[in-house]
């Protein structure tokens, strides 16, 4: 997503440096990119449910005082010497700190997922952390900053320019908000497309699916022994997207019509298949839909993946459906339904037509520039 804004950017005779992790600072420099290294907070391993953005941002250590403190030091000092005429991140939570300090404007991708509104089926309770944030709030009166109602409202609440990359019709939530652009997607061309000489021997006859479960709270062993045992003796070519899974199995299963791939083309191969099979994760989804296949989604426990999940099956795009579900035959019933039943494919297709419409990455770089021209 960043490096394809920057290269719009970089095209329109934009200055654009990066603060980002180790790993990220490498690709960015390759592209011929400014780019520091970011202080790396400390991750809490708990076995903490993924409900709201506060339970992520407190187990990846990104509520840590002393990460925060560190983290509004390395960006104000950046500010300084790079001084930029805007900030664009997404769910950096030491921006609403360097912003307000800094005078310089911030903008951020966002979901409605992150607000601290959002309310999920899947839960009665939620945290509240208080500790944390009485923390953040006496961070936040150093610096003469109002007071936080709720951790969440450190994501984009204060932001001045909010990017959605989604659509008004998968994410209706946010139409109330002020500063609220729809852009479709920020899916980078160039990595959806990674290692596109990648071929494989399929069957041209038979159905193709794309499967995509992983990172997902659904353990690896069992999906991937649950895939092979719904479609190795059938008639379909599968295709089994296992990065970024650092818990690979040592050995896969091995059958004819069953395909593992590490770093691969996701773009591609999902516009060969007829259905993606997914967690509900958004990156997914959204590929999936702006090459109009429908999906079979399987959330677990998470939140956020859950609330994607019921937007397609609400828009009549594919299905969302529970653990419980993730066997061999339900997992065949509905893969059959949603290539026979051509209401699936046209809705998922009317939706992809809506995200290419909204503009992208261009879109959200005009957006930015217009915004930039009335400081």
């Amino acid at each position: 997503m960043f490096t394809l804004f920057a290269e719009e950017g970089k095209k329109r005779g934009h200055k654009v440096a990066f603060l980002c992790k180790p790993f990220f600072k490498k690709i960015t420099e390759t592209r011929g990119f400014l780019s520091y290294l970011s202080p790396e907070p400390k991750h809490i391993r708990r076995n903490l449910p993924k409900y709201r953005l506060a339970d992520l941002a407190l187990e990846y250590g990104l509520l840590n005082l002393e990460y925060l403190q560190k983290a509004i030091k390395q960006e104000l000092a950046i500010i300084k010497t790079f001084r930029p005429n805007i900030i664009f991140t997404e769910t950096q939570f030491s921006i609403n700190f360097s912003s307000k300090i800094s005078g310089i404007p911030w903008s951020t991708a966002i979901s409605w997922t992150d607000h601290a509104k959002f309310r999920s089926s899947l839960y009665k309770t939620f945290s509240i952390y208080l500790h944390h944030l009485d923390q953040i709030n006496r961070l936040a009166s150093q610096y003469n900053i109002s007071p936080y109602g709720d951790l969440c409202d450190l994501a984009f609440e204060r932001a001045h320019i909010k990017i959605a990359p989604t659509s008004p019709e998968l994410q209706p939530e946010l139409l109330s908000f002020p500063n609220v652009h729809f852009v479709g997607s920020l899916l980078s061309e160039t990595l959806e497309n990674q290692g596109n000489n990648i071929e494989l021997p399929i069957n041209i006859y038979w159905p193709s699916i794309y499967v995509y479960m992983s990172p997902g709270e659904i353990p690896a062993r069992q999906w991937i022994h649950t895939i092979c045992n719904a479609f190795s003796k059938q008639s379909y070519n599968v295709i089994v997207m296992l990065s970024p899974l650092k818990n690979i199995p040592r050995h896969l299963p091995n059958f004819p019509n069953i395909h593992f791939l590490g770093l691969a083309p996701a773009r591609k191969f999902i516009r060969l298949s007829d259905v993606v099979i997914t967690h509900g994760g958004g990156n997914t989804m959204v590929n999936a839909l702006l090459n109009n296949k429908p999906l079979l989604i399987f959330p677990h426990n998470y939140a956020e993946r859950h609330y994607n999940g019921c937007a397609i099956e609400r828009l009549g795009a594919g299905f969302n459906l529970p653990t419980k579900a993730f066997t061999p035959e339900i997992i065949r019933k509905y893969v059959e339904i949603l290539i026979h039943k051509e209401s699936f494919i046209k809705n998922a297709k009317k939706l992809g037509k809506h995200l290419w419409e909204l503009g992208g990455t261009k879109r959200a770089v005009d957006i930015l520039e217009s915004y930039c021209k009335h400081l």
